[in-house]
């Protein structure tokens, strides 16, 4: 997973809330956190996303920009990688729950 695809799926972890419909965000978008970012509002709104959660993806917060730029600093560190839902490595038991 590229930097830039990692700090996608993170914003997307950090707007909270439920995460059945950030999940079904992605898997509209084949696991692409960029893209599912790029569907916009309306995009988040046919997956199920609420309005705490649009607003927290279209207005990050700046501890949430904060938490992102330190998460691009550490990622770029030889061995550092973050692993999605939909990553093959991914922990399948973990998977199943409704909030991993």
């Amino acid at each position: 997973m590229s930097c830039a695809s990692a700090l996608a799926l993170l914003q997307l972890v950090s707007a909270a809330g439920r995460a059945a419909p950030r999940r079904r965000l992605l898997a509209a978008h084949r696991g692409d956190a960029a893209a599912a970012l790029a569907a916009g509002p309306a995009g988040w709104r046919a997956a199920g996303l609420n309005e705490a959660q649009i607003s927290a993806l279209r207005r990050p917060g700046d501890a949430t920009l904060k938490a992102l730029d330190d998460a691009a600093a550490w990622l770029e560190a030889p061995g550092h990688h973050l692993i999605g839902w939909n990553d093959p490595d991914y922990p399948p038991l973990l998977a199943r729950i409704a909030s991993p």
